[in-house]
């Protein structure tokens, strides 16, 4: 029989498995593309700095200014 013809079934568990890989290797890819974008890295980096030297703040806090707005 040729291949292209031939039926075959998945149990539950192993369409979970494969789903799985899947968002697995969707993040894969977005995480490869984020590493080879200067521009996303520079700002990552900016930002670990800030969080680092304590220019951060609460979202609590940030969303109680807004309101004040």
């Amino acid at each position: 029989m040729h291949p292209s013809n031939e039926i075959f079934a998945l149990d539950k568990e192993s369409i979970e498995i494969i789903k799985k890989t899947k968002e697995l290797l969707d993040e894969l890819i977005e995480t490869i593309d984020i590493l080879g974008d200067e521009k996303a890295m520079k700002k990552i980096e900016e930002a670990e700095k800030d969080e680092k030297e304590g220019r951060v703040r609460d979202f609590d806090e940030f969303l109680n200014e807004i309101d004040e707005l």
